[in-house]
């Protein structure tokens, strides 16, 4: 009858520690490992979003590409009195358009401005010309405040 009730309690205690493996949070390098890398959001302009106002938050990517309409493209630049932005990338195509990078760095509005210049060979005789491109970044400020605990200014 010993032995039974031996058996069984081991039995429950294995069960019992079973359960909690599995509903215990992983932690450190087992977490680390099943779960995937947090992906950064991002905002995405390109030659049509010219003019335009886009809205960001901290962390986030600001993707600009600028390809085609007869035109090389350079580079974009953060026009920023404060730094908003910061340029993590950026890389011309074979086509002539541009790929930059910037991620959101702190709240504030940035410019970004890049040029198009006109694809011509010198000896077609066309107008050289060069088009400005811009758009707008805008990161206010929408962090929550923490959630608040115990008394508060008001109730007692």
């Amino acid at each position: 009858m010993r032995s039974r009730l031996g058996i069984v309690g081991v039995g429950m205690v294995v069960s019992v520690l079973a359960a909690a493996a599995v509903a215990w949070p992983l932690t450190g390098a087992a977490a680390a490992a099943s779960s995937p890398p947090p992906v950064a959001k991002q905002v995405t302009l390109t030659f049509a979003s010219a003019g335009a106002t886009a809205l960001g938050t901290k962390g986030e990517l600001v993707i600009v590409k600028l390809s085609g309409h007869g035109l090389h493209w350079s580079a974009t630049q953060a026009i920023q009195s404060t730094p908003v932005l910061r340029l993590l990338s950026e890389r011309a195509t074979t086509t002539g358009g541009s790929v930059t990078v910037f991620q959101v760095v702190n709240y504030g509005a940035a410019g970004l401005d890049a040029t198009g210049t006109s694809v011509c060979r010198v000896a077609t005789g066309c107008p050289p010309f060069v088009l400005l491109w811009h758009a707008s970044v805008v990161a206010p400020v929408v962090d929550p405040p923490p959630p608040v605990t115990g008394r508060t200014a008001g109730n007692g």
